[in-house]
């Protein structure tokens, strides 16, 4: 996770092909790791030429964000009831964020038992937050057995923002209060 004027970028490195369509990263293959010659002038023309991958944070996003951990302080998480081929897949077929994740149901639930607690959230514009905020890296994702996919917040890249960009001072709870729709996710503020 880069950041340079309030504009940020998420950087994946990984030896297998990323699953989610219209994912806001940069996706960069760096070839042959024993040759890293000529790692800096590959990144270097990966930067310049994919501006779109490069993302702003806005006041809602990083209330968002605040509300996520404080989620999962208390145990809770959100869920996604994939298709079932996407599910058996794991990561093998493509997941598009802008029709696959908005038409999967959504849960809140228990982080460690889903099968204790599994709320629907019925909140679209909630949905589709997620959906961008999963698509730059902001939560790794984990199935269970039941199709279901939690999406666990990235801590470690979560808590920098929040503590950079965040103003103690901002009541995110009372921001949040008024753009939230669903009964369980407002229960939680």
């Amino acid at each position: 996770m880069l950041e340079s004027n309030d504009k940020w970028l998420t950087l994946r490195t990984a030896d297998h092909p990323l699953w989610l369509q219209n994912a806001q990263q940069l996706q960069f293959d760096f070839g042959n790791p024993a040759d890293l010659l000529h790692l800096p002038q590959k990144l270097t023309e990966s930067l310049r030429s994919e501006r779109k991958a490069f993302f702003s944070l806005p006041t809602s996003e990083l209330c968002l964000l605040k509300f996520l951990l404080e989620l999962e302080k208390k145990g809770l998480i959100c869920a996604l009831s994939l298709p079932s081929a996407i599910a058996k897949a794991h990561k093998s077929l493509s997941f598009d964020l802008n029709s696959d994740f908005l038409a999967a149901p959504l849960y809140l639930g228990k982080r460690n038992n889903l099968n204790q607690l599994l709320l629907p959230v019925n909140d679209p514009e909630f949905q589709k937050a997620l959906a961008i905020l999963y698509g730059r890296n902001f939560f790794f994702s984990q199935f269970n057995g039941h199709h279901l996919l939690k999406l666990l917040p990235t801590v470690q890249w979560i808590l920098p923002i929040l503590t950079q960009k965040l103003s103690e001072t901002l009541d995110w709870q009372s921001y949040l209060s008024q753009k939230l729709a669903a009964p369980a996710l407002l229960d939680q503020l």
